[in-house]
């Protein structure tokens, strides 16, 4: 089951880039239209976390780093 879901999440990442942003965005929302809405924080900052974190893996998503060159002195 572990395999399944971290297999949907990466194939993707910018579909959950965006769902992690949005709900960031909504909290915003509702927390300007609240007045008081200081306890929403933790759901802004989770969502922007999430959504930052997908977004970095999915730009770095297929980039191949060169191998390092080995050191010939023994």
């Amino acid at each position: 089951m572990y395999n399944s879901i971290t297999g949907h999440v990466a194939s993707n990442l910018w579909l959950w880039t965006v769902v992690g942003l949005g709900i960031s965005a909504l909290a915003m929302v509702a927390s300007a239209s609240f007045g008081k809405g200081y306890y929403l924080a933790e759901i802004i900052t989770l969502g922007a976390m999430f959504g930052a974190t997908t977004m970095i893996l999915a730009s770095q998503k297929g980039l191949v780093h060169p191998a390092a060159e080995e050191d010939d002195q023994a």
